[in-house]
C-alpha cells in the first residue's frame, strides 16, 4: 500500500497525524501540516538512512521556522521498532 505515516508527539505521546501514499506527497503534507501549527518551539527531522534528504527537508522547513530551532537526528532501530508498535 506504500503508506507513509506522519507522526506527532504531544506531551510525550506519539500518535499518527496524517498519512500519505508516496514519499513526495508525504513531504508536501508534512510541510503543510507543520506550517499550520502556530506555536512550535522546536522541530526535529528524523531519518533512518537518508541524511541528505533530512537536510533538504530541514532547509525547506527553515523557510517557515527558525533554522536554529530545527534539529536533525538519526532514528535508531529501537525507536523504529517502537513506531511499528504505535502504528
Amino acid at each position: 500500500m506504500n503508506i507513509k505515516p506522519i507522526l506527532s508527539v504531544t506531551d510525550g505521546e506519539m500518535a499518527p497525524a496524517i498519512q500519505a501514499r508516496s514519499r513526495d506527497k508525504g513531504i508536501t503534507l508534512l510541510y503543510g501540516f507543520a506550517s499550520k501549527i502556530p506555536a512550535i518551539e522546536e522541530l526535529a527531522v528524523m531519518y533512518t538512512t537518508t541524511l541528505d534528504e533530512a537536510r533538504v527537508l530541514a532547509d525547506r522547513m527553515g523557510t517557515i521556522f527558525e533554522r536554529d530551532h530545527i534539529k536533525i537526528a538519526r532514528l535508531g532501530p529501537a525507536l523504529v521498532y517502537m513506531l511499528d508498535l504505535v502504528l
